[in-house]
């Protein structure tokens, strides 16, 4: 062979196909991409002296890696907080996600400097041009093939409501798209967020969603239902589940000196809700987002 016959001809290109399938026990997605590198006519390259006889080919676009290689439990887009200290939002939702085998896509909904539970805090809430500005980016490059969408801590009203156009856009792509919401409101009788955006979760988001992790608080202002005894919360889950989730987990209910978790799953309409609770130890302390991380868990 001849040095010149090494060089490929301008007309040789390679294509590369590549299928997956991803299943979780309620979901399924698949994808299918192509991506071609081509070689163009040579072309000289120029040094110091002047212009030198060598050819360089062009170079291709590499392969999207992150949807040719997914996890076989899901690729997760997760829409939540990021706090310089601490860890709350993304920073406890992306780490045990992937330890359970999840392929994670934060996209942060406010920078802050520390969780809100702090006297005082700073920083930058998104709103929902910005949110729309990177959901666009990533569906330029054929990116928003997920299996499941988890949105936490929200800070703006026009975030929300984009929310909501996320999660037609990528049911567009993946119909069996599994949302899970937890509706970050407040807790212990105080709330966290603006409070326009109650109704905008009552009214919007819980009927989307296929999953909600309200704590006690949470569940009391999304349903008006007082929880004070076990039956109240699995009153206030069959509420939930008549506006749309099939499955509620209240994640914490202080009921009689007792820290309770509460399931409940309605498989279908027309069969009674599976329900069950869960005794927590208490321990008289403060902490922040143990039941978010519970509902990553679950």
């Amino acid at each position: 062979m001849t040095a010149a016959a090494a060089v490929p001809s301008p007309s040789l290109h390679r294509s590369c196909v590549s299928t997956y399938s991803s299943s979780s026990s309620s979901s399924r997605c698949c994808v299918r991409f192509r991506e071609e590198e081509r070689w163009l006519p040579r072309r000289r390259r120029r040094t110091r002296s002047g212009l030198s006889g060598a050819a360089l080919p062009a170079m291709a676009r590499p392969p999207v890696l992150s949807v040719a290689l997914p996890s076989d439990t899901g690729r997760v887009l997760s829409i939540q907080s990021h706090t310089v200290q601490g860890y709350v939002g993304n920073k406890s939702a992306v780490f045990p996600l992937q330890l359970l085998g999840f392929d994670v896509d934060p996209i942060n909904s406010v920078q802050f400097s520390n969780h809100t539970g702090y006297p005082t805090f700073r920083g930058q809430v998104l709103n929902g041009n910005q949110l729309w500005d990177i959901i666009e980016g990533l569906e330029d490059n054929d990116l928003l093939h997920y299996t499941h969408l988890l949105t936490g801590y929200i800070g703006s009203v026009s975030f929300l409501n984009t929310v909501l156009q996320v999660v037609d856009k990528l049911r567009s792509v993946n119909p069996d798209l599994v949302y899970v919401c937890d509706p970050v409101l407040g807790d212990e009788g105080r709330l966290y967020v603006p409070q326009d955006l109650i109704s905008v979760y009552q009214q919007k988001v819980v009927p989307v969603a296929t999953m909600l992790t309200p704590n006690q608080f949470e569940v009391e202002l999304l349903t008006g239902l007082r929880i004070t005894s076990e039956e109240d919360g699995l009153k206030a889950c069959n509420t939930l589940h008549y506006a749309g989730p099939q499955k509620v987990v209240i994640t914490s209910a202080h009921i009689e000196d007792k820290l309770l978790l509460i399931g409940s799953h309605k498989k279908a309409e027309d069969q009674p809700p599976e329900q069950f609770k869960i005794e927590i130890p208490k321990i008289p302390a403060y902490f922040t987002v143990c039941t978010q991380l519970c509902c990553f868990i679950y």
